[in-house]
């Protein structure tokens, strides 16, 4: 599954089956804001939501960012991966 960041929409997107799918951010002050996370109903239980986390972690990494979540799915996600660590 292939992300893109978006810039011009501060959005991540994965674009499957004439949907689109996006975890939009928006970068201030050094960090990463991730704001909301849509994945269409149509295209749910299939690790898009994950794929675009993992993406978003994995590209405040490579930018040196810090990565804030007021996105519930992000906040969740976040507190599940570091329990499985």
């Amino acid at each position: 599954m292939e992300v893109k960041n978006n810039t011009q929409n501060q959005q991540f997107e994965i674009h499957k089956d004439d949907d689109l799918a996006y975890m939009t951010y928006r970068i201030n002050d050094g960090n990463l804001y991730i704001m909301h996370t849509e994945v269409p109903e149509a295209q749910r239980g299939g690790r898009i939501a994950a794929t675009l986390a993992e993406y978003a972690i994995d590209f405040a990494k490579q930018e040196n960012l810090a990565l804030v979540a007021y996105c519930p799915f992000m906040r969740t996600y976040l507190k599940r991966r570091r329990s499985k660590s």
